[in-house]
């Protein structure tokens, strides 16, 4: 927890306001900043919720991810992009220097109304994010190991690269790392989990193109449909040995693909991702058990959620049915430091 020379917390707060680590924040985090928060404009305006995002108080930080404190319904009729510009232009004088000739046209073009779409502000910050990313040095530093656990007797984990190396890679190699939890009757489990890790790999680094790689929907969308060629290599060995429900075999993926400045999360199941930080730990992925499914839909807090019986239940995993019917999630995020 961050304190000052004297021991005193240097946030007194639940969390910093943006504003208050503005000024001493990289040209990159900046623009991560405001690209998530024109990302989160569109779900929360048709919730009747953007005056969130045009509170400053309401907008904290939490290292590199923006969380709002609390949710603020409209109170004009009809919000627009450029009330957005004027909040971002007062931030101008602090902004870095560098950021300031991208940064006060956008502003402007805001304000005039020129930009009326958060689909295109998103693009015109992400192309910002591309040249300031290029000039960052990235080296990925990973390890992997799984384990049997208290309670079976043999080990259906899986990952990639293989277990207990350590590895350091240097751009412009893509680091992409794997964990699957395989599930299943008669050592279905394991064989699961290894084809997963077989195909995915396979899949995404032997098929890449830098076409792809540079396209955040297209990178997206490869993911997505890898998990799913996943799905249907272990669901049609489960046809071909006749498996039938419980002794039909699957798996939990969670893969992360770094590719530049952006990582991409991909996952089924409830294996999960934490963003871990000097100062903080945050999960990134959101499991999909019962619990989670209750939640997502509003009828239960997740603490309330977790106590009923058989609230760790997969709703999906890979490979149990057709692919037609499994719904991988895929997430990007930057890397601004």
């Amino acid at each position: 927890i961050p304190t000052n020379e004297k021991g005193e917390l240097k946030y007194p707060n639940l969390l910093p306001q943006l504003t208050q680590l503005w000024s001493e924040s990289t040209p990159i985090r900046q623009l991560n900043w405001l690209w998530q928060i024109a990302n989160l404009w569109n779900p929360l305006k048709n919730q009747g919720l953007a005056a969130t995002l045009l509170n400053k108080d309401l907008i904290r930080v939490n290292n590199r991810l923006i969380q709002l404190l609390e949710l603020q319904h409209d109170s004009i009729p009809n919000p627009s992009l450029k009330d957005l510009g004027k909040l971002w232009s007062e931030w101008l004088p602090q902004t870095a220097p560098q950021l300031v000739p991208f940064l006060e046209p956008l502003c402007e073009k805001l304000i005039q109304g020129e930009i009326e779409e958060a689909e295109v502000l998103s693009s015109l910050l992400d192309k910002s994010l591309y040249h300031y990313g290029q000039a960052q040095e990235r080296t990925y530093h990973i390890y992997t190991c799984t384990d049997t656990g208290r309670v079976r007797e043999h080990n259906e984990d899986a990952c990639y690269p293989p277990a207990n190396q350590a590895l350091t890679l240097k751009e412009p190699t893509d680091s992409l790392v794997i964990v699957c939890d395989g599930i299943g009757g008669q050592d279905g489990g394991e064989i699961a989990s290894n084809l997963a890790i077989e195909t995915l790999k396979a899949e995404i680094l032997d098929k890449s193109t830098p076409e792809i790689a540079d396209n955040p929907e297209k990178q997206s969308q490869r993911l997505a449909e890898a998990i799913c060629t996943a799905n249907n290599v272990i669901s049609e060995r489960n046809d071909q040995e006749k498996r039938q429900e419980r002794q039909r075999m699957g798996t939990t993926v969670v893969l992360a693909l770094a590719h530049g400045h952006e990582a991409y999360i991909g996952h089924v199941g409830d294996s999960r991702v934490y963003l871990i930080t000097p100062s903080s730990c945050h999960q990134i992925t959101i499991d999909d058990d019962l619990a989670s499914r209750e939640v997502r839909l509003g009828y239960l807090v997740y603490r309330d959620a977790i106590q009923y019986p058989n609230s760790g239940a997969l709703v999906q995993a890979v490979g149990m049915n057709n692919a037609a019917s499994l719904h991988p999630t895929v997430g990007r995020f930057i890397v601004d430091e």
